[in-house]
């Protein structure tokens, strides 16, 4: 089986942390570093959390480009469950 069409941004993520506070100090950096464009792949980590990130854009990629593929990929999905 194929795995499904990505969309234009892509981010793959694993985040640690102490506490709840902690995960969501690091994911308000993350989103801001997504924002300002400066998250591409790499780690980062401190006292009460850490991740490792990838993020991938793919500019050329429309939603309708995304649409159609993931029809496609359904479809196929459904005729291998047949």
């Amino acid at each position: 089986m194929t795995l499904p069409p990505l969309r234009a941004h892509h981010l793959v993520l694993d985040v640690q942390a102490d506490d709840a506070e902690s995960l969501a100090r690091s994911l308000e950096t993350i989103a801001f570093e997504i924002r300002t464009g400066r998250l591409t792949i790499g780690m980062s980590g401190g006292h009460d959390s850490g991740w490792m990130h990838s993020y991938a854009v793919d500019g050329t990629r429309t939603h309708a480009d995304w649409a159609r593929e993931l029809d496609r990929w359904l479809a196929e999905r459904n005729v291998e469950d047949a």
